[in-house]
């Protein structure tokens, strides 16, 4: 069958021109009133109801080891470590207690991970650890660049095991608070580019 321009005008009233899909952002020198006037002057005279999704969402699953080859001198190893902690999100209130714990886990080389793993073990060139947050999904992710593909269980354990110890001692109130002035800076940062902000827009939504 053939697609007319009918059949895309159609659609596009539909998903495109529904008020309850369109989200308005600004970013920079912009005063919220001449946003919300120009907003509602381009975009007042729309109506309709969300349609209903059109995307599966399947489960997250744990993502395991992904060996690859790179290079260089010898074969290299990437641990990519993921867990699905949408069930124990409640709200989007939810979500800075994550970003914190993330932060003492894998931001710089003062986090958890960074110390176990590079310091005292010499495994993985770089360590990161963070959050996915979305509409439709949330997943804590452990990134680590092993040199030896031997290293990859003990990334793996050792990763599981920071989680415990962060999970049953008190994290010393100097660090956190550290943590929580470098959180600040990062979503400072993301709010100036406009393709963080628009990726973050994307996710809420989807």
């Amino acid at each position: 069958s053939s697609l007319t321009i009918e059949d895309l005008e159609r659609v596009h009233g539909k998903y495109y021109r529904n008020p309850q899909r369109i989200i308005v952002a600004g970013s920079g020198s912009v005063r919220h009133e001449e946003l919300t006037e120009l907003a509602r002057h381009f975009f007042g005279s729309l109506n309709g109801s969300r349609p209903p999704s059109q995307t599966t969402h399947e489960p997250v699953r744990r993502l395991g080891r992904c060996p690859h080859r790179v290079e260089r001198s010898k074969e290299s190893s990437y641990l990519l470590l993921g867990f699905n902690i949408s069930p124990i999100l409640a709200s989007r209130g939810d979500q800075s207690p994550f970003l914190l714990l993330m932060s003492l886990l894998g931001n710089g080389m003062s986090s958890h991970l960074y110390q176990a793993l590079r310091e005292e073990q010499g495994i993985g060139y770089t360590v990161e650890a963070s959050c996915e947050f979305a509409k439709s999904y949330a997943i804590a992710l452990f990134e680590v660049d092993c040199d030896r593909p031997d290293d990859l269980d003990s990334a793996e354990q050792i990763i599981c095991n920071e989680i415990r110890l962060l999970q049953e001692n008190q994290v010393p109130p100097r660090e956190v608070r550290g943590h929580k002035r470098q959180l600040r800076v990062e979503v400072r940062d993301s709010i100036d580019d406009p393709s963080k902000l628009a990726e973050e827009l994307f996710r809420q939504v989807f």
